[in-house]
């Protein structure tokens, strides 16, 4: 087979404006009649010298350093929230080791409330992941506001426990005077 000409690409473009549903039909169909050889072709986009084809993407880039910009910007707009799904996921690894499935078991073991005040967890920043600082390992699910209480104690139950202390003797103090 002859190696293709710009030309030969440009006039491929044109007709895939012109009809894409078509183009994107067939390309279906032809995965499907053999996924492993698409499969295949994929891999050997890249090239057997990766460095290469960095050298290739970085000198496209520095050309016109916007439209990449701007393609990626456009895909987040589309994709907004499989986006924030994909940032949450490597979150979760990143900071804590944390898979998606660990993560959803550990919510369905809390039943899908607070470890600590037993309210439903709202999805979102609301929840946060407790973890002991100094080994890293996951204590559990809490919501924002047990999640502060616990660091701003310092993770120290003697704190926490001069608090609910100072607490319950505070409304017994409270009580005598109201009297």
């Amino acid at each position: 087979m002859a190696a293709r000409t710009d030309a030969d690409r440009a006039k491929d473009r044109a007709k895939y404006a012109a009809d894409p549903e078509r183009f994107q039909a067939k390309a279906r169909a032809t995965y499907a009649a053999n996924p492993e050889k698409a499969r295949a072709r994929r891999r050997g986009y890249r090239p057997a010298d990766p460095e290469r084809f960095r050298a290739k993407q970085r000198a496209k880039y520095a050309a016109d350093p916007t439209k990449g910009r701007l393609s990626s910007a456009a895909y987040y707009r589309r994709n907004r929230e499989k986006c924030a799904a994909a940032v949450r996921r490597y979150g979760l690894r990143r900071r804590y080791g944390l898979t998606s499935q660990a993560y959803a078991a550990l919510l369905g073991k809390q039943e899908g409330r607070c470890a600590v005040c037993a309210q439903i967890l709202e999805s979102g920043r609301k929840r946060a992941v407790d973890h002991d600082h100094t080994t890293g390992v996951v204590r559990g699910l809490l919501c924002q506001h047990c999640n502060l209480c616990i660091g701003h104690a310092q993770d120290d139950p003697k704190i926490l426990g001069a608090a609910m202390k100072y607490l319950t003797n505070a409304s017994a103090i409270g009580d005598a005077r109201r009297v």
